[in-house]
């Protein structure tokens, strides 16, 4: 009797499981837009004094910026952000000179679409568009270090819907 009802808890809790795999699965059935973000702020005392408020308005963006047609659907569907913690020796320090390549914050920002991204980041200021971002900008881009060179930005989607052209690598 205990191993039909072990067998039957084993049995279950595998059914749980893959219950559990094909949601997550099923929740990746359409690609998700990564917006990373990374600044390098000047280390004088008045910008360190600030990087809270701008850590802080960063993140109001999250609440902000809507769709253009539907104010309640907000394009940024997840915000993430912390301080670079990486042990590879190519970290910010503000107490030395720091290497080129190196940041200080680094966000994370998903959309649904690149048309999303479009719209929060403006891409094209011709075409309707998000000013929150844009005020942002100009807020924090006199403090990093280098003015925009103190910013480093990637995009990517996940999964991936390109084919990688193994012949062209």
């Amino acid at each position: 009797y205990q191993r039909r009802v072990m067998g039957t808890l084993r049995s279950s809790m595998q059914l749980v499981l893959l219950l559990l795999c094909v949601s997550c699965l099923c929740s990746f059935s359409t690609s998700t837009i990564f917006h990373v973000v990374s600044f390098r702020f000047q280390t004088d005392v008045e910008t360190r004094a600030l990087i809270p408020s701008f850590l802080k308005a960063y993140q109001h963006l999250a609440d902000v910026v809507v769709a253009p047609d539907n104010p309640q659907r907000k394009l940024i569907t997840s915000f993430k952000y912390g301080q670079q913690r990486s042990q590879e020796g190519m970290s910010f320090d503000p107490k030395r000179i720091p290497l080129d390549r190196s940041t200080e914050y680094s966000f994370i920002l998903t959309f649904d679409s690149f048309e999303d991204r479009d719209y929060y980041a403006a891409v094209d200021v011709s075409k309707p568009h998000s000013v929150d971002h844009l005020e942002f900008k100009k807020l924090v881009g006199p403090y990093l270090d280098g003015g925009y060179d103190g910013c480093f930005i990637t995009d990517f989607e996940w999964p991936d819907v390109t084919q990688v052209d193994e012949q062209a690598l």
